[in-house]
C-alpha cells in the first residue's frame, strides 16, 4: 500500500533487492550457494533439501513489505475515512477530535490544485492519504524512521508534521509531487527525485531553498554532487542531500526551463544521470555545480546574521557528529550567548556534558529543550524525558528519576529510536537504576555504529 508500490513493478523491484544484497553480501552468500553445491553432489543430500530454502531465500525482500501490508490493512479497516473526488481519507480513530476530516482534505486538495496547475497533469484517480498521530506510528507501520511517505497514488503521514501552516503546506506539496511525477521517468537516483519535491515545497523549513543550501554548505563539508547520486552518498545525510537537491533544482528548472527539466527527469536514472544531464542541457554535471555554486555563494551577504546563526547550529551538528565535541560546544556556547541556540543544538551540548561525566550541566541543558515548545522537542519528548532520568540516575537522584521515567511512558513510544524503545527502557530503568557502566557501554555501542545524532 503506502511507501511499498513502486511504479518499476514487483519483478524489477526484486531484481534491484538482490542485486545490491549481492554487492553487499557476497561473501556470505556465496559461502550459502557453495555449502549447498557441496552437500547435494558430494555428500549426496537429496536436491528437494536445497530447493526448499530457495522459495525462503526468494523472499527475504518481499518479507518487510508484506509485514507493512498487514499492518498497514488492519489500521486501514478501523479507521474513519472520509472522501472526495480527488482525496480518499483515512485518519486514525485518536485524531476524530482534533480534526476536522473536510477542512483538512480541503488543505491536500489546495495544494493538489496548485501542483495540478504547475505541472499540468493531474492525478488520474483519487489518491489516497492515511493520517496517523505520529511519525512514530508511520515508522512502525513501514518498519523505517519516517515523518511521510509517498507510493504511486498514496501518502501516509504522521498529523505532528502538519499542525504548523508552514510545515504543512511544505510536506503536503513534497509528499503529492512524489504521486504526480511517479509515473514520469524512472524512480531513481533519489536525488532527481526528491530534488523535485524539494523544489515543489518552494521552501525548506520556512526559508528559501537557496538558505537552506547554503547553511548545510557553510556548515559542512562540501561534497561533489556526482557523490550524491549513488544511495549510500545521499542516504549518508539525508538533510544534506535534500538541501542541495532541492537548490540545484531550482537552479536547473530557473536556467534551462520547465520543458526542458521535464525531458530530463523522463530519461534519466541512477545509471545514466550524467550522461542524460549532458546530453539535455548541453553542459556537464561538474560545469553546471560551479555555476550554480557561484550563484548560491553570491547570495550570502542578502541572508545575512539569519544565516550566520544556521550555519553555526549546522556546524555544531556537523562537529558533534564527527566527535569534535570541544568545537561543537563552543558553537553552542555562541549561540546561546545571544540567545539563538535553538533545542537541538541544546540537546547536542547535553549529550557531551554527559559524555565528559559533567552530569549537572547536562541535566540543566535538558532541562531548557523540555521546556520548549519546539517541534523537534514534541517528536522526541519521551526519548528525552528518559535522557533526563538517567542523568538524575547518575548523580543519586533517584526520585526525580523516577519521576522522569514515569514522565517518559506519557509520550507516543519510538520504537525506532537507535537505542531501542524509549519506554521499554524507561520500564526498566524503574526496576534497575541507570548506572555508569551503562553509559560506558552506550558510549561504546555509539562509537562502533556511528554518530547516532538525530
Amino acid at each position: 500500500m503506502i511507501g511499498i508500490l513502486h511504479r518499476d513493478g514487483w519483478l524489477s523491484h526484486e531484481w534491484r533487492f538482490w542485486r545490491s544484497q549481492m554487492q553487499a553480501y557476497w561473501w556470505p552468500l556465496g559461502v550459502w550457494v557453495l555449502l549447498n553445491v557441496y552437500g547435494v553432489f558430494e555428500r549426496g543430500l537429496p536436491l528437494w533439501f536445497w530447493l526448499t530454502q530457495v522459495p525462503l531465500v526468494v523472499a527475504l525482500p518481499s518479507w518487510r513489505r508484506l509485514r507493512t501490508l498487514a499492518r498497514a490493512a488492519v489500521f486501514m479497516s478501523r479507521a474513519p475515512t472520509f472522501d472526495t473526488p480527488h482525496i480518499q481519507l483515512w485518519y486514525h480513530r485518536e485524531l476524530a477530535g482534533l480534526i476536522d476530516p473536510a477542512e483538512h482534505v480541503g488543505c491536500w486538495e489546495q495544494r493538489l490544485a496548485e501542483l495540478t496547475e504547475e505541472f499540468g497533469l493531474p492525478p488520474r484517480r483519487p489518491i489516497t492519504i492515511l493520517l496517523l498521530p505520529t511519525s512514530s506510528d508511520l515508522s512502525w507501520i513501514v518498519d523505517r524512521s519516517v515523518g511521510a511517505t509517498a507510493s504511486r497514488n498514496g501518502i501516509a503521514a504522521g498529523y505532528n508534521l502538519l499542525k504548523k501552516e508552514s510545515s504543512a503546506r511544505e510536506t503536503m506539496r513534497h509528499e503529492l509531487t512524489h504521486v504526480l511525477s511517479a509515473g514520469w521517468g524512472p524512480h531513481s537516483p533519489a536525488f532527481k527525485v526528491e530534488g523535485l519535491a524539494v523544489w515543489a515545497q518552494r521552501t525548506g523549513g520556512g526559508k528559501p531553498l537557496d538558505f537552506r543550501a547554503l547553511a548545510v554548505l557553510l556548515g559542512n563539508k562540501t561534497l561533489p554532487l556526482w557523490h550524491l547520486l549513488s544511495p549510500a552518498g545521499f542516504d549518508a545525510d539525508r538533510d544534506y542531500s535534500y538541501a542541495l537537491a532541492g537548490s540545484f533544482t531550482e537552479f536547473l528548472i530557473r536556467t534551462y526551463g520547465w520543458a526542458l527539466y521535464r525531458d530530463f527527469y523522463r530519461n534519466a536514472d541512477g545509471d545514466n544521470y550524467e550522461a542524460v544531464f549532458h546530453q539535455t542541457f548541453a553542459i556537464s554535471l561538474v560545469a553546471a555545480e560551479r555555476q550554480w555554486r557561484t550563484e548560491l555563494l553570491a547570495r550570502e551577504r542578502e541572508f545575512g546574521g539569519e544565516l550566520s546563526v544556521a550555519v553555526r547550529e549546522r556546524r555544531a551538528r556537523t562537529t558533534y557528529n564527527a566527535w569534535q565535541f570541544d568545537q561543537c560546544l563552543d558553537e553552542v556556547i555562541a549561540l546561546d550567548r545571544v540567545g539563538r541556540a535553538s533545542p537541538y543544538v541544546l540537546w547536542l551540548s547535553s549529550r557531551i556534558y554527559t559524555f565528559w561525566g559533567d552530569y549537572l550541566n547536562a541535566t540543566l541543558a535538558l532541562g531548557k529543550v523540555l521546556g520548549s515548545e519546539d517541534g523537534w522537542v514534541d517528536d522526541y519528548r519521551a526519548a528525552l524525558w528518559l535522557q533526563l532520568g538517567e542523568l538524575h540516575d547518575l548523580l543519586g537522584e533517584r526520585e526525580q528519576a523516577v519521576s522522569a521515567y514515569r514522565r517518559c511512558l506519557n509520550f507516543p513510544d519510538d520504537p525506532h529510536d537507535e537505542a531501542g524503545s524509549p519506554h521499554e527502557r524507561a520500564r526498566a530503568r524503574l526496576v534497575k537504576p541507570f548506572t555508569e557502566p551503562d553509559l560506558l557501554r552506550w558510549i561504546r555501542d555509539r562509537w562502533a555504529g556511528g554518530s547516532g545524532s538525530r
